[in-house]
């Protein structure tokens, strides 16, 4: 079956607890596509619960809608107020045939990190990377601007209020 590959949002229809076969224990989820090009149509993906795919499988569970802590229960990943998540659609090859496969299931509106920077951890890296920028932009003849500066309004309050 053909999909379109990329980023495209969908939702928990199903799931399932299984064993892969090497073993391994596993959840399969089905997703339907909610928009796009695949709209309506459905894709599984397969986490593993090994020691090396543990936190994002469980990671996972939880951005498609998982809740509680007994697997037993899969019901969360059915429900009409299951979250819409992003599918990153990639061709995979499996046992000499391309394929296309969820590589990864990410939460919807944003680019996802592990951990965001605090304010200080932002500023100490900014400060470590500008040498790094402008020595690109110097190699590739790029402009170099500087961000606008927060205005402030003409009566110096920063609420904007008169008083």
């Amino acid at each position: 079956m053909s999909y379109e590959l990329g980023k495209h949002p969908a939702r928990a229809v199903s799931a399932v607890l299984g064993i892969a076969n090497t073993g391994t224990e596993q959840v399969a989820i089905e997703y339907e596509f909610t928009d796009g090009p695949n709209k309506g149509r459905r894709i599984s993906h397969y986490a593993y619960f090994t020691d090396k795919a543990m936190e994002r499988s469980v990671e996972t569970l939880r951005i498609s809608g998982f809740r509680g802590n007994e697997l037993t229960d899969l019901s969360s990943l059915s429900g009409p107020d299951t979250p819409v998540v992003q599918l990153v659609i990639e061709m995979e090859d499996y046992q000499g045939e391309l394929q296309p496969r969820v590589k990864w299931v990410n939460r919807l509106g944003g680019p996802a990190v592990k951990q965001v920077m605090d304010e200080n951890q932002a500023r100490d890296f900014a400060n470590r990377m500008r040498c790094h920028l402008a020595a690109y932009d110097s190699q590739h003849g790029t402009a170099t601007r500087a961000a606008p500066s927060p205005k402030k309004p003409a009566n110096g309050s920063a609420d904007g209020l008169p008083f």
